[in-house]
């Protein structure tokens, strides 16, 4: 059976939502590490559009990744959760 979805808390983007931090969905099966790191955005000059800020690097199989607010031990404690909820059913 397919473990429920985790949602994450996306690191605010200058350009995205009014700058206001997003919800993301994320598979936890698809979750292949997680990492403490300072997080920031570069706008198309190459320039910083933010401080650097610590968050959350989730990397997802195949290749892609998100930046969370969460913390490493809140996301591995959710995926844990989830996977633990999918084998139960």
């Amino acid at each position: 059976m397919s473990a429920p979805l985790i949602q994450l808390t996306q690191l605010a983007h200058p350009l995205v939502e009014g700058g206001r931090p997003t919800a993301a969905f994320v598979n936890p099966h698809h979750i292949v590490s997680v990492e403490l790191v300072l997080g920031a955005f570069n706008g198309a000059d190459g320039r910083p559009m933010m401080a650097p800020t610590q968050c959350t690097r989730v990397l997802l199989a195949p290749g892609a990744q998100l930046l969370v607010i969460e913390t490493p031990t809140v996301v591995a404690a959710a995926r844990e959760h989830a996977l633990r909820d999918s084998e139960d059913h």
